[in-house]
């Protein structure tokens, strides 16, 4: 284990580790009027500005803001962004950082821009031409909308990201060719709606897509990573949802609908031989064809591009069959997907500050584990809230900290009365939290003792239960904690009696 290192945010300390193979995840926010805007470092509000376009705010133009905001800030310059149309070209430079867009809504605050790469590009723009460029670290945006509405003139993105530790939550980014280009640094996106038709997802990072919905315009490829050779990851995406439109997109340029009706998407293709991809519990549409992949006209690709799914499903939520799919894509297993954690994707050490934040992933096996009734193992498990992850390919659930985290199994035990066991590892350094394991409405507290170290567990029985309904939830939570750990949790047992 690598020392501790204590992040904080509104005064509540956060405490989390990075080792080989093991992971964790931590969400210290910081508080706005509107969403909370994901926070990784001990980093506060410097200052708050308001843009509006009928002069009622500070600023009437969001680059205006972003020229009068300090030089690599190490607080947070937050760019209040009234509802309107903003058609700005906006750049945020590289000396820019902590930089705040935060919107009234995707609905009513729209950054908009109509040019594509043939189009003439502003003083100082990137040669790619996107409406909002974004070299500065740290940059944050919530609740808001992106867009480019050129229409299909060839590349038009409307956003283009190149600093390190990007997070944008509750936004829309909408474009028809290149729409997005997550490029170079590490990107969070969480409840976001992504949209186009041809690579609207396109670039060298390193991206996180949680909770979003992929919308495309009538087939095309929703990805065309560049992703290097020696980066793991690239774009991966985790419980989000594929849809396209019912009927042709309507060109706003020319009135004219574009593509066909029930035109077909692929997945991905590589823009660079060892582009990274991997869709983890994403539901698809019937858009998607059933091969997924395309190798982009070079057989080549074929054996560098890093192509992967796990538990693709319907949008119904029925499993996908995947018999098509590709041969040279692969399937993960469920040791493998459980790799995809937040902290392992866009993780760091040292100056490389952690890429942290609250999470629910859920992993499950393709197949049925065959247990014992009343065995509920750590790879079964959801977990809700920062700081824990499933690590040793499920075996356990580790780098538990926080009081805010919890974890649930869902219960299909016979009627009766149950003793309750928890199999774990405690360090003795680490003794002396308050655990509490509830099983519906009967909850048990317990103060682990240790077991010797990390890697020597045993199972404690912590109490005697009745089970008086099918599907009970099962769940432990930290109701203290004393010192940077509380324990590694291998399994719950309950035992009829």
């Amino acid at each position: 284990m690598k020392k501790n290192r204590v992040l904080s945010g509104s005064g509540i300390a956060v405490f989390f580790a990075l080792s080989a193979g093991a992971s964790c995840q931590a969400a210290p926010t910081v508080p706005t009027s509107k969403a909370p805007i994901l926070a990784i470092e001990p980093v506060t509000i410097g200052k708050t500005v308001t843009v509006a376009a009928d002069g009622s705010g500070d600023y009437k133009t969001v680059q205006e803001a972003v020229n009068a905001a300090p030089n690599k800030s190490a607080t947070l310059y937050v760019i209040r962004i009234k509802a309107g149309k903003y058609e700005d070209n906006i750049i945020v430079p590289k000396n820019k950082t902590n930089i705040v867009f935060e919107g009234d809504g995707a609905d009513k605050t729209i950054i908009s821009w109509n040019r594509s790469v043939y189009d003439p590009k502003p003083e100082g723009a990137d040669g790619f031409n996107p409406g909002v460029f974004v070299a500065g670290n740290d940059f944050r945006a919530s609740n808001l909308t992106i867009e480019n509405a050129a229409g299909d003139r060839g590349q038009a993105l409307a956003l283009r990201v190149d600093g390190d530790r990007a997070r944008f939550e509750n936004c829309h980014i909408l474009g028809w060719q290149d729409t997005l280009m997550a490029n170079n640094g590490r990107q969070y996106f969480k409840d976001c709606t992504i949209a186009g038709r041809v690579d609207f997802i396109y670039g060298s990072g390193t991206t996180v897509f949680e909770n979003c919905e992929l919308h495309s315009k009538n087939g095309g490829y929703v990805t065309a990573a560049s992703t290097p050779q020696e980066r793991p990851y690239g774009f991966v995406f985790l419980n989000c949802k594929l849809t396209a439109d019912a009927e042709p997109w309507i060109d706003p340029t020319t009135g004219q609908p574009k593509g066909a009706k029930g035109a077909l998407a692929l997945l991905g293709r590589p823009w660079r031989p060892y582009a990274s991809v991997t869709y983890i519990n994403c539901e698809m549409g019937p858009h998607i064809r059933p091969e997924g992949w395309s190798n982009w006209g070079r057989a080549e690709n074929e054996k560098t591009a890093r192509y992967a799914e796990y538990r693709t499903k319907t949008l119904e939520g029925e499993l996908l069959d995947i018999s098509k799919r590709a041969p040279w894509s692969k399937q993960l297993t469920t040791e493998e997907a459980a790799q995809y954690t937040i902290a392992n994707i866009l993780g760091g050490t040292g100056s490389d500050k952690p890429f942290g934040k609250k999470s629910t992933i859920v992993l499950r096996p393709a197949a049925p584990i065959v247990a014992p009734v009343g065995s509920f193992p750590a790879q079964n498990v959801t977990i809700f809230g920062p700081d824990a992850a499933l690590e040793n390919h499920g075996a356990n659930i580790g780098y538990w900290t926080d009081t805010e985290t919890s974890f649930e199994w869902k219960s299909n035990l016979p009627l009766g009365v149950y003793s309750v066991s928890l199999n774990y590892s405690l360090d003795p350094a680490q003794a002396g939290s308050e655990i509490e394991v509830a099983v519906g409405g009967k909850k048990l507290k317990f103060t682990p003792s240790a077991t010797g170290g990390w890697g020597t567990y045993k199972t404690v029985e912590v109490g005697e239960v009745e089970v008086k309904q099918l599907d009970v939830p099962i769940t432990v939570s930290a109701l203290s904690q004393k010192g940077n750990f509380i324990l590694n949790l291998r399994e719950v047992v309950l035992s009829k009696k």
